[in-house]
């Protein structure tokens, strides 16, 4: 067997590890071609942001990589189950119940980030859950931020200046659990 995996002393089954394998080529490619698409799409809506990233990119882009990451996530929301019973904001959780982690909304709180509707870049300190947190904190988050730091680095090098095509509609994924656009078309 190519791979093989064992989970506190227990061996997965093949049809698990395919499963997980399947997880991370899904989770690891969806999520990080959205991020990129949703930064070129806001550098778009924020114009005089972009004219700063692409003045000072050693500077901000990472700073406006984390604020896409809250403003935009790839993730919106995640499911879970509840493995004991907990209070959680007042609400009796049960042992088996599924609950919903609403990061985009999250993202969005107004008690944790002042201007919370806006693109702001640097936002400092950006607490965002786009990664989730603690032991379902993103096992790829360290390569999703490279790689989406290599491809708008090169994409602000080589284009510096695009605007979307006159044919371009906005067409977001439909899904309630991930945030993206269909197709981003541009002119550069």
């Amino acid at each position: 067997m190519l791979l093989q995996a064992s989970v506190d002393g227990q061996s997965l089954t093949e049809e698990e590890i395919v499963g997980f394998c399947i997880l991370l080529l899904v989770a690891g490619n969806e999520t990080t071609t959205n991020l990129i698409t949703n930064a070129i799409y806001t550098f778009l809506e924020y114009p005089e942001v972009y004219r700063q990233i692409k003045n000072e990119p050693d500077e901000l882009l990472p700073a406006a990589i984390e604020e896409v990451l809250r403003f935009r996530s790839p993730v919106q929301a995640s499911f879970r189950i509840v493995h004991e019973d907990v209070e959680l904001g007042g609400k009796k959780l049960r042992a088996g119940e599924y609950v919903i982690a609403w990061m985009g909304a999250a993202n969005r709180d107004e008690k944790q980030f002042q201007d919370a509707e806006q693109f702001v870049v640097p936002r400092k300190p950006n607490p965002h859950m786009a990664f989730g947190r603690g032991i379902h904190f993103c096992l790829g988050a360290p390569l999703a931020r490279m790689e989406a730091e290599i491809a708008l680095r090169e994409w602000i090098r080589r284009y510096p200046d695009f605007k979307l095509s006159a044919s371009f509609t906005l067409k977001p994924l439909e899904s309630t659990f991930a945030y993206g656009i269909k197709e981003l078309l541009l002119t550069v």
